[in-house]
């Protein structure tokens, strides 16, 4: 009888001292709901909404640096204004690098119409090595024709027939309004290479070049 009398009382004691133990934890409990002045009753709905607006601020903050980022490279890249093409240093065969430009046909402010020819060019790589014979051996000429209508609006190199430029050079731009000729006498290309695609795309002038055969005229030898 004492012993069975022993057993009850032993669990009547852990029961009582599991009860204190959980008293304690929810006046904790409390105590630290009350300091955030957040009832202690709705302690789980409080964690769960500031779970909740903690991640929906994340995700606020995550889109505003995106949005900040895009605006920055929208502010280091200038943007080419609608219309406007830039014409580039051509590349006229797959082994040509360098060339130069030795002569202007339109000058700024000029009309430029389908099939007229922008300017002159002369380069050594035309032809592989081994094929720079009879009249692609040397110095090879060739005249550079717009294939788009519109007004030259800049020059921005200068026909010297002595500075080597690479291939994709911009060398001017062409616009289809004459009101936009004066607007784009500050304009700046965002490339020094248009064939360059880790730069900035920009749009330009489709072009086709013949070998010269006299002042002003092309030959039949089409060459891009």
């Amino acid at each position: 009888f004492f012993k069975g009398s022993l057993c009850i009382c032993s669990q009547f004691s852990m029961i009582a001292s599991c009860g204190k133990a959980l008293a304690a934890t929810a006046r904790a409990g409390m105590r630290l709901s009350s300091a955030g002045g957040v009832p202690s009753s709705n302690t789980h709905q409080f964690l769960q909404a500031a779970t909740s607006q903690s991640s929906s601020q994340q995700q606020q903050q995550q889109q505003h640096n995106h949005t900040q980022q895009a605006s920055d490279a929208s502010d280091e890249v200038p943007q080419q204004p609608p219309g406007v093409h830039v014409v580039p240093f051509p590349q006229l065969s797959p082994p040509m690098h360098t060339g130069r430009l030795t002569k202007w046909l339109k000058q700024p402010g000029d009309r430029v119409e389908l099939y007229d020819v922008l300017f002159e060019v002369d380069t050594e790589e035309l032809t592989e090595e081994l094929y720079r014979v009879g009249q692609f051996e040397g110095t090879t000429q060739l005249l550079v024709e717009s294939h788009e209508e519109g007004w030259l609006a800049k020059h921005f190199v200068e026909a010297d027939g002595k500075r080597p430029l690479q291939v994709g050079t911009p060398v001017g731009v062409l616009c289809e309004e004459e009101g936009q000729v004066a607007s784009l006498q500050h304009y700046s290309c965002p490339t020094t290479n248009v064939y360059d695609t880790k730069q900035p795309q920009v749009q330009t002038l489709p072009w086709q070049s013949f070998l010269k055969s006299g002042e002003g005229k092309s030959s039949n030898c089409c060459m891009g």
